[in-house]
């Protein structure tokens, strides 16, 4: 139920219920079907229900969503080609299914009843805690009249036991309407394929379905409904057809059931009842000159990443040696083509298809392709050869506004040039012989920018000449869709301060009777009241590491800084690899990839999990358990040694390349969020330590200070990075580097933040790739874990409705945006108006929203309380605690208090 705005018969409005939750009950799930191996993540986090075919479910994305998968089972037919499937009794086989080259199995024999139940028992314990029960009417085409009795009688017996085995799992039913009364008592839903489009398994084309069958289905039902349980139509449309697509969901809807629509082979990214919008943009490169886990370094990753990213997108990154994707597989909102290789055939071919297909391409550097007079024509542009020499100048006649971003176009005479015949010029020129020629223009197929138009590049430098946000935004012809965002929470710019362990044991060179990790401990941690998180190397500090006689001194200092109720304790691993490719493929070879620890072969448990174990049991309070691992030397790990730490649910960060100055202030010295690595994905640390400032340690040993201006260039006038204090505890062994490290936290606690730990960090930044937004009537559904809290969008006449939204709890307008603040329900409607909203909401605080439910909204901060609030005339506030209360204007109050606390609030307007 909504509550409008305050009114004049003074009803007692609670913040959670004007601001966010809709009491109405959700009437059905959001399902899907998806039989492939690599979902998007986006598609996979905005289902409730998906069912997956678990022989081929990639094993990432089945431990990353779980708890929400179904795995399919064929209960009435038997799959030979399936390897998981244990040998079956020929005896049990009544017919076979050339369609789809599958035997019908009689379920009136009991043991081929304990066949299914054991299949499911061994998916139950790989962790399915939901089956979809298909086949179930098959064998009924295949026998006499006379024994329907007995297999119906067969199919409710397995049903029952099916329940019985499993009370705690959750089972969908596609079809079985023979057994209605049973279906009724042991499963949660009923699915039927084909209300409205089918295939034709004859020939596999795709067909209407007659009305006669329609009228059938939908009688059956209509009769699941009437039993209290979701019925579910899964039509198949070509993935090409989105259009019908849409109809049929809408027909499906309309109807009262729960839709589903996609390919008949349950490949692509089918459509439920909201249109889920894309994501995903492909970047297409030639990585014949990397390695596999070189791509952290590559320029499309460096360079492209982050300004997708900013706009709320997720770049794919694929290297066309591997071919090209399956296009109605994808979940794509644009391509980026950096480079072709060698593939220019297969390059071009795939490019027609693309255009085809209405996804919109991007070209930089070149086309990837030779181009000629037939592909220029295809494109909507023209060539003509160039006399001029390569010297010869070139005069720009036109720039478009987003030219001249970091510096300006450097072009060069080159043959063909190019002309726009459909588009419009981002850069017009012409050579030393007048003739006019286009660089860089917008299509209607998407855009280019060749050569040296877009960028300068040198060996350790590029300079954007065009800005790439507004390149990539005009060219993809990308929606502005609330982007999700990791820098900012509540309004205040997220802080976090991590440390790497090494240096512990380095002397305080000006307190020779003291040690880094006690320095640091007395000049820093003490006197610094934020969240903290501090990591150890295990072998720096255990008994059998590298520095024994120093060991009981080292574990006292550590179990000192871990008591501090501000900080969270991490593993730094246990002997500090310098190259983890390189170590992990020595095979326990590891002289001179790591610390030189005596008497130790490496192994990546010990790394990892054992060295978290160590600290757990020998340096940490009983209240506190770390679960963290910084990446050491290089923080270049490979996808197996991701995979490792994934699998133990370690949560790592490292690695990245922000660096950005006032001596270097270029784009593409801010690294992205995060990179991906075959099917898992490294966290990239924000900003980078002291190490990097200070020339490798060497000199100068200050320059750590210099992050402030990273801090400040990544703030404005696009907020790209939140704030990350990050260094080593080799930092208090000098008094010029403490007294840098010092000015630093000076700096940010000047700065309005909301600081919180790098295990938060973690999450939200992960959360990103998952992030779900759907379309809905003037705005958005958003799914996500919960973690991230916060979502960008221009600052024009739009406002949220709160009256109309959920999740919302309120806005602030920055240099760069307008940024929702959301409650971390996971679950959001966003509905947006152009009126200024009149109703009670944060605009900005340091505190986090811990929950808002039961009509409160309850927020913690690590740090004394600030925020500030819409309180409309006729509205008061009202707190579980004693808060100084201030106006700042009218309409506007801070409450505020002079400790960290977790303070519930409550409206009331009269």
């Amino acid at each position: 139920m909504k509550h409008s705005c305050c009114n004049s018969m003074g009803i007692k409005l609670f913040l959670l219920l004007l601001l966010v939750t809709s009491l109405q009950a959700k009437k059905s799930h959001d399902i899907a079907l998806y039989y492939g191996t690599n979902p998007s993540q986006t598609f996979m986090q905005y289902f409730d229900w998906i069912v997956v075919d678990p022989d081929v479910i990639n094993p990432a994305v089945k431990k990353r969503f779980e708890k929400k998968l179904f795995a399919y089972v064929s209960v009435g037919e038997i799959e030979p080609w399936r390897k998981s499937n244990a040998p079956y009794d020929k005896k049990w086989i009544i017919a076979s299914n050339k369609a789809w080259d599958s035997k019908i199995a009689d379920y009136t024999q009991l043991d081929y009843r304990n066949y299914v139940l054991a299949r499911m028992k061994r998916l139950y314990a790989h962790g399915y805690r939901g089956f979809f029960l298909d086949t179930l009417d098959a064998p009924f085409g295949s026998i006499a009249p006379k024994d329907e009795i007995v297999y119906k009688e067969g199919l409710s017996e397995l049903l029952v036991q099916i329940r019985t085995t499993f009370p705690d799992a959750k089972i969908i039913a596609n079809r079985g309407f023979e057994v209605q009364k049973t279906l009724c008592l042991n499963v949660d839903a009923v699915a039927a394929e084909s209300l409205y489009q089918k295939i034709d398994t004859k020939d596999f084309t795709y067909k209407e379905v007659s009305k006669e069958d329609r009228d059938w289905l939908r009688n059956q039902l209509k009769a699941v409904q009437n039993c209290n349980l979701e019925a579910i139509s899964i039509d198949y449309v070509s993935p090409k057809n989105k259009k019908l697509q849409k109809e049929t969901v809408d027909k499906i809807v309309s109807e009262g059931f729960t839709p589903y629509v996609t390919d008949y082979k349950l490949l692509t990214h089918g459509m439920g009842e909201k249109a889920l919008l894309s994501r995903e943009v492909l970047i297409l490169y030639d990585g014949s000159t990397l390695t596999k886990d070189d791509i952290i370094r590559s320029e499309p990753h460096l360079i492209l990443s982050t300004p997708l990213e900013y706009l709320g997108y997720i770049p794919k990154l694929h290297d066309i040696r591997e071919g090209f994707p399956e296009l109605s597989q994808e979940n794509l909102a644009g391509i980026i083509v950096w480079d072709g290789g060698e593939n220019e055939t297969e390059l071009f071919s795939f490019i027609e298809e693309v255009i085809h297909s209405n996804i919109k391409v991007l070209f930089l550097n070149s086309f990837g392709f030779t181009i000629t007079p037939q592909k220029a024509k295809f494109l909507g542009l023209s060539m003509i050869d160039n006399p001029s020499h390569l010297l010869d100048p070139i005069t720009i006649t036109h720039r478009d506004a987003i030219v001249g971003y970091e510096t300006q176009p450097f072009l060069k005479n080159q043959s063909p040039i190019i002309e726009v015949v459909e588009g419009n010029p981002l850069i017009r020129a012409q050579n030393s012989l007048g003739q006019p020629f286009v660089p860089a223009a917008l299509t209607p197929w998407g855009g280019y920018a060749l050569d040296q138009s877009f960028m300068i590049s040198s060996s350790n430098t590029s300079i954007w000449a065009i800005d790439p946000v507004e390149l990539f935004r005009l060219a993809l012809q990308l929606p502005p869709i609330p982007a999700p965002n990791v820098t900012t929470e509540n309004g205040s710019r997220l802080w976090m301060t991590h440390v790497d362990g090494d240096g512990m044991i380095e002397k305080t060179r000006f307190k020779p009777d003291e040690y880094a990790v006690e320095t640091l401990y007395n000049e820093v941690f003490k006197q610094y009241k934020i969240p903290q998180s501090v990591s150890v190397i295990v072998g720096e500090v255990a008994p059998n590491g590298i520095a024994p006689l120093l060991s009981n001194r080292m574990i006292k200092g550590v179990k000192e800084i871990f008591k501090l109720p501000y900080v969270e304790p991490a593993s730094h691993s246990f002997s500090h690899p310098f190259q983890w490719k390189k170590i992990v493929e020595a095979q326990g070879d590891s002289e001179g990839y790591n610390l030189p620890i005596k008497g130790y072969t490496f192994l990546l448990n010990t790394e990892l999990q054992g060295s978290i174990d160590y600290i757990n049991t020998n340096l940490t309070p009983p209240s506190k358990n770390a679960s963290m691992l910084f990446w050491t030397g290089g923080c270049n790990p490979p996808e197996e040694v991701l995979r490792e730490a994934q699998e133990a649910n370690i949560l790592t960060i490292n690695g990245g390349d922000t660096t950005i100055q006032k001596n270097a202030p270029w784009l593409s010295l801010v690294s992205p969020i995060s990179i991906k690595k075959g099917d898992y994905r490294q966290i990239l640390a924000p900003n980078q330590n002291e190490n990097v400032y200070t020339g490798n340690w060497i000199f100068p040993k200050w320059g750590y200070k210099r992050v402030i201006e990273t801090f400040e260039m990544t703030d404005k006038p696009r907020r790209y990075k939140p704030i990350d204090l990050y260094y080593h505890f080799y930092s208090a062994s000098l008094s010029s580097s403490l007294a840098s490290l010092k000015s630093v936290y000076d700096y940010v606690l000047t700065q309005k933040t909301l600081p919180l730990y790098i295990s938060d960090y973690i999450r939200i930044a992960d959360d990103f790739y998952n992030t779900s937004i759907a379309t809905i009537e003037n705005g958005w559904e958003i799914r996500n874990a919960g973690e991230l809290k916060t979502l960008r969008l221009p600052k024009d006449n739009h406002y949220p409705d709160f009256t109309k939204s959920d999740g919302i709890v309120g806005f602030y307008d920055d240099a760069d945006g307008r940024y929702i603040h959301l409650n971390g329900q996971g679950v959001y409607t966003l509905v947006m108006s152009d009126k200024v909203p009149l109703v009670p909401y944060l605009i900005q605080s340091n505190g986090r929203v811990i929950t808002s439910r039961n009509s409160t909204l309850v927020l913690k901060s690590y740090v004394p309380f600030q925020s500030k609030w819409n309180l409309p005339s006729g509205c008061e506030i009202k707190t579980n605690q004693k808060m100084t209360i201030s106006k700042i204007k009218e309409g506007v109050v801070s409450v505020t208090s002079s400790f960290p606390t977790e303070v519930k609030f409550e409206f009331i307007c009269h």
